[in-house]
C-alpha cells in the first residue's frame, strides 16, 4: 500500500445521515455526564491567548449509536464554530447540468446551520484522496477542458446559491490534490488552470470567500513542494490536511511542532487553515487517549504562538465510527490495512458510543479557556 492511506483521509461529508437525526429532539448532549471527573482534572495550556478572530470546527459525523443532532451539540458546548461539508462533484451532477443528489445536502446545510449560529468549511471536489471525480459524460477529459471548466462553475453557481443563507469560511476546490497527481506534471499543470477559472469566478459572484485547494501537510513541506507552491500562488489560502504520523507511528510533540512551523516558513504570504488536524487513538499505531489529547493541546499552543497566521483549525473527528462506516471508507479508499483502519475507527474524540476520550476533554477545556 501507498503511504498516502496513513497521512490523509479526504474530506468527510459530515451530514449524509442528517435527516435521520434532524426529526430527533436532542438539544442536548445524551453523553454530558461521561467521564465528568476527567475533565474536571484536565488542565489546559498555560497562558492562552483569547480567540480572536480565530474559528474552530470539527467534524462533527454521528454513528449508528449517536445521531447527528447529538453530536452536533456535543460540538457546540465544547465550543465549536464550524462544520465541514464536502460533496464529490460526480455524486451531485447525476446528469449534465442536472443536480439530483437525495437528499439535498447543500439544501439541509442552509436550513441546519445559519439558526445555529455556525459556519461551514465547504469543500467540493472535482478531485479527492483517491481520484478525479467528474461527472458521466466528462469522465476522460482533462480539467483544463474549457467544457469542463465551464460546467464546474455552472455547478458553483448552484452550490453557492442553494447555500446563500449559510456562513462560509473558505471554498476548497478538490481534496488532498498531490495524492492523485502524485509526480504527474501534466495533471497538475491542467488542474492549475481549472482552480484558476474557478477562482476568478468564485470571486465574481461571491466576493470575499477565500478559494484554495486542499494538500497534505506532507505534500506542501516535502513530497510535492515545488507543484504546491505553483499551486498556492492561484490561491488565496492555503487549505491543508494534518494527521501526524508514518506509516507504523504517530508523532510526538516536538515533531509536530517542527512540521507545523516549516509549513508556516514554506508559505509566510498565505493564511492557514486545517481544514482536517486529527490523530487516532489505536495502539496499532502506538497511539492512546493520553496522546491524542496531547496533539490536541499542542496544536491549541501551536496556534497561539502563531495566532496572526493561522486562522481555522477544524479537528477530525468528534466520534468514532462504526463498523459499517468503517467498511464504507474501506471501499471507499481501497485499503484494508488493520492499521489504516485502525486508524479511521479511532480517529473521534469520543468512542462510537458517544463517551468522550481524553481528547474531547482537551478540546473543551482548551477551547474554554481562550473564550471559545
Amino acid at each position: 500500500m501507498k503511504k498516502k492511506i496513513f497521512v490523509v483521509l479526504g474530506g468527510i461529508i459530515i451530514l449524509f445521515l442528517l435527516l435521520n437525526g434532524n426529526n430527533k429532539k436532542t438539544d442536548k448532549p445524551n453523553g454530558e455526564s461521561q467521564n465528568t471527573q476527567s475533565r474536571q482534572t484536565y488542565q489546559p495550556s498555560s497562558r492562552p491567548l483569547p480567540k480572536g478572530g480565530r474559528i474552530l470546527g470539527i467534524d462533527a459525523n454521528e454513528t449508528d449509536s449517536v445521531d447527528y443532532n447529538t453530536a452536533f451539540a456535543l460540538a457546540k458546548e465544547a465550543g465549536v464554530q464550524a462544520v465541514s461539508l464536502s460533496l464529490n462533484w460526480d455524486s451531485f451532477e447525476t446528469e449534465p447540468e442536472k443536480y439530483g443528489l437525495e437528499p439535498n445536502y447543500l439544501q439541509i446545510a442552509n436550513l441546519y446551520y445559519p439558526p445555529r449560529n455556525t459556519s461551514v468549511n465547504l469543500s467540493i471536489r472535482p478531485v479527492d484522496t483517491n481520484g478525479k471525480h467528474l461527472p458521466a459524460d466528462l469522465r476522460g477529459k482533462k480539467l483544463s477542458d474549457p467544457v469542463v471548466i465551464e460546467r464546474f462553475n455552472k455547478f458553483l453557481d448552484y452550490a453557492l446559491e442553494t447555500l446563500k443563507d449559510t456562513g462560509l469560511n473558505f471554498l476548497a476546490v478538490g481534496n488532498e490534490i498531490d495524492i492523485p497527481f502524485g509526480g504527474n506534471a501534466q495533471e497538475w499543470e491542467e488542474y492549475g488552470v481549472f482552480l484558476k477559472e474557478a477562482a476568478n469566478h468564485v470571486h465574481k459572484i461571491k466576493p470575499g470567500l477565500p478559494v484554495g485547494a486542499v494538500i497534505t501537510l506532507n505534500g506542501l513541506n516535502e513530497n510535492r513542494q515545488e507543484q504546491s507552491k505553483k499551486i498556492g500562488q492561484l490561491s488565496d489560502i492555503v487549505i491543508t490536511t494534518y494527521y501526524p504520523m508514518t506509516e507504523t507511528a504517530v508523532k510526538n510533540s516536538g515533531e509536530v511542532e517542527k512540521e507545523v512551523e516549516n509549513l508556516l516558513k514554506n508559505y509566510p504570504d498565505r493564511p492557514i487553515y486545517f481544514a482536517e488536524a486529527g490523530m487516532p487513538t489505536t495502539s496499532l499505531l502506538g497511539s492512546s487517549q493520553e496522546k491524542q489529547a496531547q496533539f490536541i493541546k499542542t496544536m491549541f499552543q501551536i496556534w497561539d504562538k502563531n495566532i496572526s497566521r493561522i486562522k481555522l483549525v477544524s479537528f477530525s473527528w468528534l466520534n468514532d465510527i462504526s463498523e459499517s462506516q468503517s467498511r464504507n471508507f474501506e471501499k471507499y479508499y481501497g485499503s484494508s490495512d488493520p492499521k489504516f483502519l485502525g486508524f479511521l475507527q479511532t480517529l473521534g474524540l469520543m468512542d462510537r458510543e458517544g463517551k468522550a476520550k481524553k481528547g474531547y476533554d482537551a478540546l473543551k477545556a482548551e477551547a474554554k479557556a481562550r473564550g471559545w
